[in-house]
């Protein structure tokens, strides 16, 4: 049962777990005795932002490239002096609960006003929100919070159901309008707006270098081409920029997973996003400096060591996400809102499994916030189902709706995820033989569950097959 609290998503979201004691490490003064790289110092790795720009000054660039790239180094300073510095709690409060408070009314106005009110939809949503404003608070709690958590936080909680919002707003608001919701073409054009707007909110990027490396080869063909022109003696110094920014980055994520995994401690998510944050900031500006000389992107010296679990992460994700899509019906905001975030969910969870800086940890984070919800409202949903559409009836019927999600949106995703994970990354590892024999096995298990039996042997017959003799057999008389 500990281990089961431990997972739950209202004690990570509100614990500071260890964040005090790998902050201090972080922000303890460079000295002798690890001035030589060993072990990741916020001073070093501020004060050698500083030195980059310098040695770009020094590289013979023209001004676009050398302002494009100390833009980025920029941004990888803004993240070390959010880890470096701490916010004072009233600034911190009235950021979080004023956004919070600017985010929130719309989506849960939404499927209240809709005729007819859309119930499954409105507990979906406050489940949503109360899991937002538990975040809030341990964002509050975080002495580190800055405006980049808050804008991915934001991001993740309630970009989509916003834009959803939006859509549906006129035909809510609007009498004239209210055709809209039963019209299948507004519904399918509402799905594909929000398909589009959830790929283009967090996906742009990829999207963007695909694109690019379809057409062109290059994820930067403007950097690709610039760079034709530089000098040798340029292009050698832009490579001891960029293996300078590598080692960073490494030793920042490195410092992170060995907290982590060697000495048995845990980060807070909202502070663990920061690490990532900063991590992300190094490895844009590594892979467009590797563009700009001509080299391959920067895949540093990190392996993908956990992308069987986060495969098997997202195979669920999918699995989950499609399933509950289904059983939202004849809901149209809920169907809409969940076919969109199906599609939009896969595609990040399979992203996710390509980065080399996520960790098996990260992706569960992130499968809390964008799948969390979908796996309770599988099992909401299909006792819904079972029951007669109970949530449909009344105020009760929504009361109990909303509170049995937000319950179980608040503790069981982790549990769940990290359980599925590891049971999909055991299936995927096994023979056919053996996956066969064990979910026969299961199968087994669940029979005698039901049956309200202990496996047992059955009795030995008493009965014996035996060959007949040959010579007998011949000498049986025919019928």
């Amino acid at each position: 049962m500990q281990r089961l609290w431990n997972m739950a998503d209202i004690r990570t979201l509100l614990s500071q777990a260890d964040d005090h004691e790998f902050i201090a490490a972080l922000r303890a003064p460079t000295d002798e005795a690890n001035a030589d790289g060993h072990g990741a110092r916020l001073d070093r790795l501020a004060g050698r932002v500083s030195e980059l720009k310098t040695h770009l000054d020094s590289a013979g660039l023209d001004g676009a490239l050398a302002t494009r790239f100390k833009a980025r180094l920029d941004e990888v300073g803004v993240t070390l002096k959010a880890l470096q510095t701490d916010k004072p709690l009233g600034e911190r409060a009235a950021k979080v609960i004023g956004l919070n408070a600017l985010l929130a009314p719309l989506p849960l106005m939404i499927p209240l006003m809709t005729k007819p009110r859309q119930q499954k939809t409105e507990a979906e949503i406050v489940a949503l929100m109360a899991k937002a404003m538990v975040e809030a608070i341990g964002m509050i709690r975080t002495p580190t919070t800055d405006n980049n958590l808050l804008k991915d936080r934001a991001m993740a909680r309630y970009y989509a159901n916003t834009v959803q919002a939006v859509e549906f707003a006129l035909p809510t608001f609007v009498s004239g309008l209210r055709f809209l919701n039963d019209s299948p073409a507004f519904n399918i054009a509402a799905g594909a707006v929000s398909t589009g707007a959830l790929f283009g909110g967090f996906l742009s990027k990829e999207i963007r270098d695909k694109y690019n490396v379809w057409r062109t080869g290059s994820k930067h063909p403007d950097l690709r081409k610039a760079g034709v022109a530089l000098s040798s003696e340029t292009k050698a110094a832009l490579d001891a920029v960029r293996n300078a920014v590598e080692m960073d980055q490494q030793m920042l994520n490195g410092a992170k997973d060995r907290f982590i995994t060697e000495h048995g401690r845990e980060l807070s998510p909202h502070l663990s996003k920061q690490v990532a944050i900063a991590v992300n900031a190094y490895q844009r500006i590594a892979d467009e400096l590797a563009e700009c000389i001509g080299l391959p992107a920067a895949e540093g010296h990190a392996e993908n060591s956990d992308r069987s679990a986060k495969l098997a992460l997202a195979l669920f994700s999918t699995a989950v996400c499609t399933a509950t899509t289904v059983l939202m019906l004849p809901d149209k905001i809920g169907t809409v809102d969940l076919a969109s975030d199906a599609a939009f969910t896969s595609a990040l969870m399979f992203s996710l499994m390509a980065d080399k800086n996520v960790s098996r940890k990260d992706a569960l984070e992130e499968f809390k916030t964008f799948v969390g919800l979908s796996l309770v409202m599988l099992a909401v949903l299909a006792a819904n189902k079972a029951a007669n559409d109970f949530m449909e009836r009344g105020v009760s019927g929504l009361l109990v709706g909303s509170i049995a999600m937000s319950a179980l949106n608040l503790t069981m995703p982790g549990p769940v995820g990290h359980a599925a994970a590891r049971g999909i990354e055991a299936l995927m590892s096994m023979s056919p033989s053996d996956m066969l024999n064990g979910l026969k096995s299961i199968g087994d298990r669940v029979f005698q569950m039901f049956a309200g039996e202990q496996a047992r042997p059955l009795p030995r017959s008493t009965v014996r097959l035996e060959e007949l003799d040959p010579d007998l057999e011949g000498a049986l008389p025919a019928r």
